[in-house]
Formats: structure tokens, sequence, C-alpha cells
């Protein structure tokens, strides 16, 4: 996969000559066998900054611009101010990006806590302090993390036939969600086994997942039902695989996360060959059957059937009606009998309403989520949420518990 690379170094006027700094990150990127689009250097100027990076962003064919600060730390934060000019230019797609937010860098002894990075349309632009081995390690990072996933992902295939797909945000499942996962999954197949014992016969554990993508979270339910259940329980998942972000989220700019799902949401034929391809390989794969279908139509199916169900994990659309939906529908046909009851259970419950009562007023709450229904995630001051989530769960007649790590669970 080529990359090509537009290198800006702002440097004091009485160093305009000097260039080690931009010589040695070309190096790297020939090293890479790469492209590279521009190599400039401008006195530090923030009219010529934002005319060179406005001239650049409009190149449909370039994917990073790279900017090497040489200038003095009490020179004027011109890079700021051109980032700035650049955000409210409504001509432009622009959003915030943490990329790079694990990496620190020294400048004249004095710590930067994070290069600024910025993305506009489809380009990422990304500032660094004048060092040679900085630019070459943020270089080597920038390659790996963001645009060599392609070669990462072939790789791991051809090594050992499984793929982690990072650019497509493999990796989500967290190690205390997935704990509270396996303890909840534990709980209930215990349950079944007394249950199975009590009435005397020996029913496969039925358990539906709603929402797959690249299967992580199918990977952890399915290695432990295998390991407590041998072969006596059946998978089912159900995942459309098909675009599903809303009219808002497709057209919001303002809120910085509508990004990520946009991005997700346009991947999702690659996503399902990876799901396909990693459950493959799995011992228990003759244990699962996939419903590519909207979760509407795969409730009506197991409906039909007369399937019960005896855990039910709800990880798809979380937008508020599509939630509900989910929530009401599958609640239905859990298993009931000798006492025993099927669980229901889910993700991405990260703020309750109780907790925005604590910071806001009802009104103004109500307001919010009645208002972003269609949103998949936002932000209100320190709160980072899915505001679908959080307003079905308190209309929800269902005892809930909630999780710290947003996993959540009946009771």
């Amino acid at each position: 996969m080529l990359i090509s690379t537009a290198i800006l170094k702002i440097s004091d006027s009485k160093n305009l000559e000097d260039n080690h700094s931009s010589l040695a990150l070309l190096k790297r990127i020939q090293e890479n066998k790469q492209i590279v689009y521009e190599n400039k250097i401008v006195e530090a100027d923030k009219k010529k900054i934002t005319e060179t990076l406005l001239q650049w962003v409009e190149n449909k064919d370039l994917d990073i611009i790279i900017i090497i600060n040489a200038t003095k730390i009490d020179t004027t934060d011109l890079v700021n101010e051109a980032f700035e000019e650049l955000i409210e230019n409504k001509n432009l797609n622009v959003r915030n990006v943490q990329e790079f937010k694990g990496l620190n860098y020294y400048k004249q002894k004095q710590e930067i806590k994070k290069p600024r990075s910025i993305f506009i349309n489809g380009i990422y632009i990304i500032e660094l302090p004048e060092s040679q081995q900085t630019i070459a390690d943020s270089w080597d990072y920038f390659l790996k993390a963001r645009y060599d996933n392609n070669r990462i992902a072939l790789n791991d295939y051809i090594k050992n036939l499984k793929v982690k797909p990072y650019h497509l945000k493999y990796g989500q499942l967290h190690k205390k969600r997935k704990i509270d996962m396996e303890n909840e999954l534990e709980k209930q197949i215990n349950l079944h086994l007394s249950n199975s014992k009590q009435s005397e016969n020996n029913k496969e554990f039925m358990f539906v997942e709603v929402g797959s993508y690249l299967g992580e979270s199918l990977e952890v339910w399915g290695d432990l039902l295998e390991k407590k259940l041998k072969n006596n329980f059946l998978i089912i998942s159900i995942d459309p695989f098909t675009n599903y972000v809303s009219d808002v989220d497709a057209k919001s700019q303002e809120n910085k996360y509508a990004y990520n799902i946009r991005s997700i949401s346009q991947n999702m034929e690659k996503a399902y060959m990876y799901f396909i391809n990693n459950i493959s390989l799995k011992n228990w794969k003759n244990k699962h059957i996939h419903f590519r279908m909207n979760s509407y139509y795969g409730f009506e199916t197991i409906k039909n059937f007369n399937i019960k169900i005896d855990f039910c994990y709800l990880d798809g659309s979380h937008y508020y009606k599509d939630f509900k939906s989910d929530l009401d529908n599958f609640s239905k046909i859990l298993k009931l009998e000798n006492g025993y009851k099927g669980k229901i259970c889910g993700d991405d419950y990260e703020v309750s309403y109780n907790e925005l009562l604590e910071q806001f007023k009802k009104e103004e709450i109500d307001k919010f989520l009645s208002e972003n229904k269609t949103t998949d995630f936002i932000q209100k001051k320190e709160f980072h949420f899915h505001p679908g989530i959080t307003l079905a769960m308190k209309e929800t007649i269902i005892k809930v518990k909630k999780f710290p790590s947003g996993f959540w669970s009946s009771q």
C-alpha cells in the first residue's frame, strides 16, 4: 500500500537553509519505498503555513502531511493558529484525532505531552518537534498503526490464518469488560446445568449474539461455552453486515465521533469476510449458525422456530429505536421454566439516566436524549456515551445491572 506524504518544515528566518530533519524523514520514507509528494521549508509566518496547508489538503492523492516545527519555544504558536483557521473553514471536512496520544517527545529539554494532529479532507496532518530520532520513530509508528494494516492483516493470515484488522477497530474488547462477560455467562451456564439435572432433560444451551462485527466477543463466548458444555450448545449470531449509519451521523460535522461510525459502517463487507474467516478457525464452528440479516428478521426467525434462549448478547445498532426494539424483542423469547430464566445482556451502557441527573436538570437531559435518538455516540461535558442506550435503559421495565466496564446484564 503506497503512502503519499508531504513535508512542511517551519523554521526561524535565520535557519531556512538547515533542512537536516526533513532529509532524515525523506530517507526514512524512501527506505520504506513510499511516495514524497513535496518537501517544503517556510519561515515562521502563519499566512505562509496556512496557504501551504490549504493547497495540499485539496490534493486527493495525498495521505499524510508532516509538519516539522523547528521554531524556538517562545515563538508564537503559529501552527496552532493555522489549525484554528483551517477548523473554521466551512469548505473543509475537519476533525481532531488522537492516534498519537501515546507518544511523548522532548524539545530543548521541555516536554511536549503529545504531538498535535488533525484530519482534513481525508488527510492526516501531524506536527512534530525537530528531532531526527523523534521523526524517525513517529514515521515508523504512523506507518504501522495507520496505513500498513492491510499488510499486517495479510502477514497474520499467512502465519496463523487468523486476521486482526486493527484498521477496522479490532481490539475493542477491553480486559475488564471481557471478565464481566465471562463471569455472567458462566453463572448462566451453571444455572442451566442445575436446571437440566432437576428437569431430567439435557437440552442444548441456546446462545444468541446480536451484532458480531469482527467476531471478537463471539470468540470469547464460544470458547467458554465449549469449555463448560463440550458440544451441548448452539450459537446463533445475527448481523446484516451492511451500512447502518443514520442520516444524522452521515451528515454530522460537529460530532467528532460520527466519523468513526461512518468509517466502520463503510467497511462492513470487508468486516464480514474477516469475521467468517476467524470464526471458521474455531473448534466449535459446527455449533455456530450466522443469520446475515437485520436483527428484527433474526428475531422473527428464531421465534418462528419456537427457540427459547438461555443467553442473549446485544451489541448491534446503538440507535435508540433499534436498540429498544432488540431489547424488547429478544427479552420475550428468553427461556423460562422451573424457576429458571434466560439472561439478556449487552455492551456500551456507559452512562445511566440517573448519573446524568447528578450533573444536569431533568428537562435538559430529556431534551438532549430526545434530540439524539439517531446519534450513535456523543459527548456532553465529561460524559462520553451512547444516548440511545441510555434512553432505552431508562424506559425499560427489565431490571438491569450496569457494570463499570460498560457491560450490562438482566437480573
